[in-house]
């Protein structure tokens, strides 16, 4: 399953590229990521995950299309898309909570699963 969440931007589990028709350029895999639903305890992990927005903002940018996948398409790589939408909303000024562009996904990819353990550590660094 692939769902577009916004141009350039694609979200989906493991067999996502298979549906893409070659449309898109960049695939950012979390399939390996590995950690548990205490996530983020250590600098290593909110560095990664920066690093992760900053790749996904540069392909928007660029107009390069990009797919954001994992395995099932319901905890990491939703995560990471969400972290995107709040941190490109910030920088347009607008005034919206993590909570909200985390809402805004599992909208648009209805098996999303919002995690509240990771929702408490993401408002405690925005």
């Amino acid at each position: 399953m692939v769902t577009v969440i916004r141009e350039y931007l694609y979200l989906g589990d493991s067999e996502a590229e298979l549906h893409t028709n070659g449309l898109v350029k960049v695939i950012l895999d979390l399939s390996e990521w590995k950690f548990d639903l205490e996530p983020m305890k250590n600098e290593d992990d909110r560095i990664f995950i920066h690093e992760l927005v900053s790749i996904i903002t540069h392909c928007v940018d660029a107009e390069i299309p990009i797919l954001v996948k994992c395995h099932g398409a319901m905890d990491r790589s939703p995560f990471i898309v969400a972290c995107w939408v709040w941190f490109d909303y910030y920088c347009q000024d607008k005034d919206v909570t993590p909570l909200a562009a985390y809402e805004e996904v599992k909208n648009l990819h209805s098996q999303t699963i919002i995690h509240d353990d990771w929702m408490r550590w993401w408002q405690n660094i925005v």
